[in-house]
This record gives C-alpha cells, sequence and structure tokens, in this order.
C-alpha cells in the first residue's frame, strides 16, 4: 500500500514507516536484551565485588583502630566544667603529657614516640538520640540549647603503633588521664608528704620527743578530718578505718613517749647540755619577742574596742535592706575586733608559759645532781626507745597513707568510667563496600550487554 503526501509529492512506503518505528525504545526488547546476557553482568558483578573485597581489606589494614568508650562523670562536667570551675576540653584526654605518661606507665616511653600516637589518637564525643531530637525541637522554638556531653569514645589507629600493643597504648592514655584528675582536683594529701620522716640523730633527746609530738599531732588532726569525711570507711590494704589508726596512735602517744619523756626528763638527759641550753636559751628570746608582739596587738585591739560605739536601738525601716545591712556589717566589725582581741591574748599567754617551761629546763639542766653513770644507763635506756618510736611512727606513716590511698580510690573511682572495653574496629564499612561493589558490577555488566547489542544491530544496518 501507498501513502499520498500534499503538493505533489511521491509516495512513501509502509517499510520506511517501520524502520522509523526500530529506533525507538522498546523497553521489553531491553529487558529480554539484559536476561540473554545475565551470564556477563554476573561476571562483572563478581568481578566488582571481588575488587571492592580487596580494596576495603587493603583500606582497612591501614585505618584499622582501637576505640574504647568513657564516661566522665566528675562535678561540674554537666556544666563543661572541671572539678576546680575551669573549662572542660576533652583534648585534655589525649594531651601530649597524658600520653607521655601513659607510656613511661607501660615502659615504651622508648620505643615509641609521642607525637606517632598523638597523631593517630582521637576523642569524639557521643551525644545521645534523645539530646538530639531535643536539641532539634528547641531550635525549631527559636530557643538555644547546650548539651555537654560526658561520654567519649577515644581511638588510636593501630598504623602509629610500631613496637608494643595498639590496646594496651590506649587503655595506658585513659589510665593517665584519669590519675591526672583524681590528682589534680581531688584535694588528695599523702601525709607523708605532710610528715617527714625525720632523722633523729641530727637532735638532741628533748628535742626528739616535741618533734614526735609535733608529727602525732599532724598525723591526727589529718585523721580527724578523715573521720568526719568518712566514719565508717575501712581500708582494704589496713583493715583498719580511720578511726581505728587514731586511737593506735594513743598507744605511741600516751604510753611510749610519755616513758621516754619522763627518762629525758628525770635524769637530764642530753647530748650536749650546753648546746641544748643554748638552744633554750634561744628559743626564750623568739618567745619573748612573740609575746610582746601579741601583747602590742592585744593592746591596740582592746583600745578599738574601747573606742568603737556598737548600734544600739537601731531602727529597721520595712523594705530598708540599706540599713539593716549597714547594722549586720558593724557587728561583724566588732565581732572581729573581739576575736583578734582575744587570739592575741592567748599567744600571749602560751608564750609565756613556754618562757617558763624553758626557764625550768635551764635550772634543771645546770643543777642537776644525777650522778654520771646512772644518766648514762638512762641515755642508753633512751636511745633503744628512740629507735622503737621512730620505726612505729614511720609504720603508722605508711599505714595512713596506704588508707588514704584505699579512700582515695574508693571516693574518686567514678570519676572516669571505662564504659566499654578496648574494641578492635576499622573505619572501612566492608559490607557497604560489597554491596556497592555489586550495584557497579550490574550496572557496568548491562552497560556492556546493551552497548554490544547496538554495536552488532549497527553493524547489521551498515552490511543491508
Amino acid at each position: 500500500m501507498w501513502k499520498i503526501l500534499f503538493f505533489g509529492g511521491y509516495y512513501m512506503k509502509e517499510e520506511n514507516l517501520k524502520k522509523q518505528n526500530d529506533d525507538e525504545i522498546d523497553i521489553i526488547e531491553i529487558l529480554q536484551i539484559l536476561v540473554d546476557g545475565k551470564k556477563i553482568i554476573a561476571v562483572f558483578a563478581a568481578l566488582c565485588i571481588l575488587i571492592s573485597c580487596f580494596a576495603s581489606l587493603a583500606i582497612g589494614s591501614m585505618n584499622k583502630k582501637v576505640s574504647m568508650i568513657i564516661s566522665i562523670n566528675f562535678t561540674g562536667i554537666e556544666k563543661g566544667l572541671n572539678p576546680d570551675g575551669s573549662k572542660f576540653s576533652a583534648i585534655d584526654i589525649i594531651s601530649p603529657d597524658i600520653i607521655a605518661n601513659a607510656l613511661q606507665n607501660i615502659s615504651l616511653s622508648d620505643k615509641i614516640d609521642v607525637s606517632k600516637v598523638r597523631s593517630g589518637v582521637s576523642v569524639k564525643p557521643i551525644v545521645p538520640t534523645n539530646i538530639v531530637d531535643i536539641v532539634k525541637a528547641q531550635r525549631e522554638r527559636g530557643n538555644d540549647y547546650i548539651y555537654n556531653p560526658n561520654q567519649f569514645e577515644i581511638s588510636l589507629k593501630n598504623s602509629v603503633i610500631k613496637e608494643g600493643n595498639s590496646s594496651q597504648v590506649l587503655d595506658a592514655i585513659v589510665d593517665a588521664y584519669t590519675a591526672v584528675v583524681n590528682e589534680k582536683y581531688s584535694n588528695r594529701t599523702a601525709i607523708g608528704n605532710i610528715v617527714k620522716k625525720v632523722n633523729y640523730d641530727e637532735y638532741d633527746y628533748p628535742e626528739i620527743t616535741m618533734i614526735t609530738r609535733d608529727q602525732m599531732s599532724i598525723i591526727r588532726s589529718y585523721l580527724n578530718e578523715k573521720i568526719s569525711e568518712a566514719p565508717y570507711f575501712k581500708s582494704s590494704s589496713t583493715g583498719m578505718t580511720f578511726q581505728d589508726i587514731n586511737k593506735s596512735l594513743d598507744v605511741l602517744d600516751k604510753v611510749d613517749l610519755n616513758r621516754m619523756n619522763s627518762l629525758i626528763m628525770g635524769y637530764n638527759v642530753s647530748k650536749d647540755i650546753n648546746k641544748l641550753v643554748t638552744s633554750y636559751q634561744y628559743r626564750i628570746k623568739t618567745d619573748e619577742l612573740e609575746k610582746r608582739k601579741s601583747e602590742a596587738e592585744q593592746k591596740v585591739v582592746k583600745e578599738m574596742l574601747n573606742s568603737y560605739k556598737r548600734p544600739n536601738n537601731t531602727l529597721l525601716i520595712s523594705g530598708s535592706e540599706t540599713q539593716m545591712q549597714t547594722s549586720d556589717d558593724k557587728e561583724s566589725y566588732y565581732d572581729t575586733l573581739m576575736q583578734r582581741a582575744t587570739d592575741a591574748g592567748v599567744r600571749a599567754v602560751d608564750k609565756a608559759n613556754d618562757i617558763l617551761y624553758y626557764t625550768d629546763e635551764i635550772n634543771a639542766l645546770w643543777q642537776s645532781k644525777v650522778p654520771a653513770d646512772t644518766r648514762k644507763k638512762a641515755e642508753e635506756d633512751v636511745k633503744v626507745m628512740i629507735k622503737s618510736i621512730q620505726t612505729k611512727m614511720n609504720n603508722w606513716i605508711d599505714i595512713v597513707e596506704k588508707a588514704s590511698k584505699d579512700y582515695y580510690d574508693v571516693k574518686y573511682a567514678r570519676n572516669i568510667v571505662k564504659i566499654s572495653p578496648v574494641s578492635a574496629d576499622s573505619d572501612v564499612n566492608l559490607k557497604k563496600n560489597i554491596t556497592m561493589g555489586a550495584m557497579a558490577g550490574v550496572f557496568i555488566g548491562a552497560f556492556y550487554v546493551l552497548f554490544k547489542k547496538y554495536w552488532m544491530e549497527s553493524k547489521k544496518r551498515l552490511n543491508m
């Protein structure tokens, strides 16, 4: 059949129309081509999956890391602050000083460079999902919402560790940071730093008694502070409470020290009487000076009190905060003056008593009628007692230190908590990469099959 065209044209065969329709896209035909070429597509998909696996494993070995999640619970973290009120920074967890301490603690400081570890370690805050929702809701309302995270993920790349175990290093970093936080913010004071172990050979016998009593007073004050903080705490190292230790010191103080002091005072025992007298004379002079200063201070403060008029019958008008504050300030000032006068008087009396004591001691030493052999025997007994007291004193200092360490370890154990142990993982998602590789393989395979079909059809048309 023939179709007529306008304006004296000629006839076109239906075969030409069929050729035009052949150039149009036929989806069913394309699907059939893909089905016929499914083996080729499968080969491409398999090749891409293999390539993605090898690439993921290669990159994963380079980016493999160990991670740990920690929770920071000290006071102030909820406001983004350290316990002393300074601004908290998560970067402090992986600071060079912390890393250096960590490597030293595990004996790797000479094998691993701090800068290399620093380049491979990172810290990332963890924000709970509900907090994210709260922040979004607040922002939608036009409100600001600040969340200070207290959980962090700390990671360390394996590639930076040439010696040792990366898990060990990461664990040591967290331990080092915990130790620094507890040491810096816990107000921990070792009694050994306050009460130094004394070499008694450098002092005369009466001085040894006074030094030991001073040490005992410091230890008791420290123990009383801890008793008020934790009256029922029992040390795991010593099996004693702070109250138990305090009571045990009574024996050393009231029995051992008193026994030794009675021999020293009763027999006028001294390593060098002349030096001891000279020492007492010097103390008398310094005490006399301090006594005069305290008496002068007391006199001046009393004159100020006599000339000071306390507010009487003060009219307090309702709502007048200024008048009430002024009255309170005057009362406080008067009370302060009274306290200063009292303290100065007490110091003056104490110094007067010390002067009297040292004067009596000097007279006793000069007027002593104790036979030399008796004094010698007493001195030998005193030496034995000193060694015994020194040993017991040092032992109790060690016991107090152990108990204090146990106390602080328990008290601040929750400052830094390891929520999860060290675990190994990688930044590479193998499953995701395999899926993407398979999709890429299917796409490339399909393209190849369609292109090949098109190419073959084109060649046939050219040959016709």
